[in-house]
């Protein structure tokens, strides 16, 4: 039809413009824009036609001449709110953030319905981390249009950054919802239930992820993480493993698969897997922190020394290192990583809680070392202080808990079941994780695509 249309009038701009949009729908891009580009000759004022030649040289990344065919559609019809939503995108795309959100406000300001540009604004907010402004953007894009994957998943994906786990909850499943075969957003799922530690829920979402997507490294990784905090450790480490068959740099997996084998007294293999990840990261504080518990289990304790020694070394901050630096040695007067945490006791307030923990109980082992146990126990008070207010305790729950093991486990019932068990007398011990070890990391996946909404 639009040939046809063409054919009986070959002097419209608007015949050769509506060819060029079905060649463009259809990918034959090249010919759109030879079509545009006659539009424009027989109609230089034609902003619609400027408009569709800057979206084609758009989808070329074509970026430059694109910009110059959008602005000139706005110097036509300065309302022309998809004109400057474009400019808008074609800025995001080249990650020039501030000319991106002048424009998007643009088209905000001309139609303020425009739920793809909310969306579009919402994304660069989050990438800059704002994600106060950014949830406000999202929820004023599904406020137009309820449905949009891309701002539920957005938003979802913003809430848990802000640690509003619960809520992000809800944004993913809203997602799939509407899109049920997207394995990220079934990774990100994963991680905001791993991160309210409700592990099996988190594990059948990392399944879903592989399910629909079977080379998705990042869900392997993060159900290696899901199951080592079950100490699961084997299946663990066969999913770190898959992890690392689909993207074997990925340095996480093997700091992580390195504690998983740890607990496995797989000590040779624990060490191969951190010597892997230094190097494809010789910066990693993490796979020398994780190289250094290993040696010192083992008993290479100069070696482990070393390896926690290199990572203060890259990360000075992070107190944690110190404490696992002093289990390895008697502290002395003089000593340099001494030296260092005393200085960071006047910038604590610039630490987290946990960063604080661990500098109070490193530094009530290092004066304990040299003697001075009036200090040494005032920062163990402080970091249990600290820790205890950390930990959600509710004694009238416990006691009923007490009362129901009273009442399950009666005289009678244990007289009953007295033959049962393991007949050994050995005591059974229950070993924790080192507190000060790496922690397990989340691969997040799924960002919101830049600039559209779904």
């Amino acid at each position: 039809m639009t040939r046809r249309a063409l054919a009986e009038n070959p002097a419209s701009a608007e015949a050769h413009a509506n060819l060029a949009s079905v060649l463009q729908a259809s990918g034959r891009h090249d010919e759109a824009i030879a079509c545009y580009e006659q539009a424009l000759v027989l109609n230089p004022a034609f902003a619609e036609a400027s408009y569709g030649l800057a979206t084609t040289l758009q989808k070329l990344k074509r970026y430059d001449e694109a910009i110059r065919r959008y602005e000139a559609a706005l110097a036509i019809k300065p309302g022309f709110a998809e004109a400057s939503y474009g400019l808008a995108t074609t800025h995001h795309a080249q990650l020039r953030y501030d000319d991106a959100i002048k424009h998007y406000e643009t088209a905000l300001a001309i139609d303020p319905d425009y739920a793809e540009a909310s969306c579009g604004l919402a994304t660069i907010l989050q990438a800059l981390a704002w994600h106060d402004e950014a949830v406000v953007s999202y929820q004023n894009a599904l406020a137009i249009d309820p449905d949009s994957v891309e701002a539920n998943r957005g938003l979802a994906i913003t809430l848990h950054a802000l640690k509003r786990h619960d809520e992000a909850i809800t944004g993913y499943s809203k997602a799939l919802a509407i899109d049920s075969d997207h394995a990220e957003t079934h990774n990100n799922l994963g991680n905001a239930l791993q991160a309210l530690e409700r592990y099996p829920e988190a594990i059948a979402c990392y399944e879903k992820a592989v399910a629909i997507k079977p080379d998705l490294a990042a869900a392997y990784h993060n159900l290696g993480n899901a199951l080592q905090a079950l100490e699961q450790h084997g299946k663990a480490v066969a999913s770190y493993r898959k992890a690392l068959a689909a993207a074997p740099d990925l340095v996480e997996s093997h700091i992580n698969c390195a504690a998983a084998l740890q607990a496995l007294n797989r000590h040779e293999d624990a060490i191969g897997h951190c010597e892997k990840a230094l190097a494809i990261t010789p910066s990693s504080y993490a796979a020398f922190n994780n190289l250094g518990r290993v040696l010192q289990e083992i008993g290479r304790i100069d070696e482990a020394s070393r390896a926690f020694e290199r990572a203060i070394e890259i990360a000075p901050r992070r107190t944690g290192l110190y404490v696992n630096l002093f289990s390895c040695k008697n502290v002395t007067l003089g000593d340099r990583h001494f030296a260092a945490l005393e200085a960071l006791v006047h910038d604590r307030a610039s630490l987290s809680d946990d960063e604080q923990i661990k500098l109070d109980f490193a530094l009530g082992k290092a004066y304990s070392d040299i003697g001075q146990h009036q200090r040494s126990f005032g920062h163990l008070l402080d970091g249990n202080a600290l820790k205890r207010r950390q930990i959600v305790y509710d004694e009238a729950a416990v006691l009923q808990w007490f009362d129901g093991v009273r009442r399950v486990f009666t005289p009678a019932l244990i007289r009953e079941r007295r033959n049962f068990g393991d007949p050994s007398s050995v005591p059974v011990f229950y070993r924790r994780h080192d507190p000060f070890g790496q922690h397990a990391r989340r691969a997040d996946s799924g960002e919101p695509s830049k600039g559209r909404c779904g």
